[in-house]
């Protein structure tokens, strides 16, 4: 993406060694924190919420074209649903 600016390319840079080093740590301490059903349903919900995310940006990078594929839209605008309220 020749038009982008460092700083846009530091601030990605950042954002995902920022995520894969906590979740790193983060992953390992659940070893002593099991968590609860609606906890784990969270969870999957933003990871897959990240996995979208991470597509879009791997698709902008890779071909310079940032709109927003129609499946990551789904994933990043629906709401999550957790004992009948939204979170």
């Amino acid at each position: 993406m020749e038009h982008s600016s460092r700083s846009e390319i530091l601030g990605l840079l950042y954002a995902t060694t920022s995520f894969y080093s906590k979740a790193g740590r983060l992953v390992l301490a659940l070893t002593d924190a099991p968590l609860t059903t609606d906890d784990r349903d969270l969870v999957l919900d933003r990871l897959q919420r990240v996995r979208a995310a991470a597509e879009w940006a791997e698709h902008a990078v890779t071909t310079g074209d940032t709109t927003m594929p129609p499946p990551a839209a789904a994933v990043l605008k629906r709401r999550y649903r957790r004992r009948g309220r939204t979170a």
